[in-house]
């Protein structure tokens, strides 16, 4: 007797299946290397199929933000101190960018909100510590806007800046070529050229929570 035809069941193919194909791409080989066909042979379909699923390379670029940022690792609810909350999602954010550094150029070319509420939870919670400080509703928006603009800025200082130079950098020859009418420059390209750590991380943030201190109302009890 014949034996049955083994089954063929393939996993079935959804928005977040080709999202999360597309970013292990991206964080493999850059996100230069992000196109439906590539996509499309990694997950062994016609490109034209992935389109029942994101309807434009504009789409896909959002699916993959919604990606990253839905494992984005919140801190615990019951933190309490408004502070702490604050270095908490600062290093989370940081975390998350260095795990997907091209994510910066998605968040760059991206077009259209994000609508997901994994991905979204991680600004909501960042608003409403901003708000339990009783800051005005605009001093929410540009306190959210300084923290995340250091963060995007010292990662990408970190991974393509200054001080993703490599651990294998000649120091004293990148300080030789330096003219001596820079000489604040020339004395400190050792400090420069080192890779950038979490303590420095760490400074940046508290001198921001630090200038937040003094907006807090005069009477409130924060935590």
């Amino acid at each position: 007797m014949s034996q049955p035809p083994k089954s063929t069941t393939r996993e079935p193919l959804t928005r977040d299946r080709v999202a999360e194909t597309a970013v292990q791409v991206m964080d493999a080989e850059g996100y230069g290397a992000v196109t439906m066909r590539r996509i499309g042979r990694e997950l062994g379909v016609e490109a034209m199929s992935l389109y029942n699923h994101v309807a434009d390379k504009d789409d896909l670029v959002t699916a993959m933000i919604d990606a990253v940022f839905g494992d984005f690792a919140l801190p615990p609810g019951d933190v309490g101190d408004w502070e702490q909350q604050i270095r908490l999602l600062a290093r989370s954010y940081r975390a998350a960018l260095l795990a997907h550094p091209d994510v910066i150029q998605l968040l760059a070319e991206n077009t259209q909100p994000s609508t997901r509420m994994e991905s979204l939870l991680p600004l909501d919670t960042a608003l409403a510590t901003l708000r339990s400080i009783g800051l005005s509703d605009q001093e929410v928006v540009t306190a959210y806007r300084m923290f995340g603009g250091f963060i995007i800025g010292y990662v990408m200082m970190e991974t393509r800046g200054i001080m993703s130079l490599g651990d294998d950098i000649d120091v004293d020859a990148v300080t030789a070529v330096i003219p001596d009418e820079l000489p604040n420059l020339k004395q400190l390209v050792p400090e420069i050229c080192a890779p950038g750590t979490e303590a420095d991380f760490d400074f940046g943030i508290e001198v921001m929570i630090r200038g937040l201190r003094g907006r807090v109302p005069e009477g409130r009890d924060v935590g």
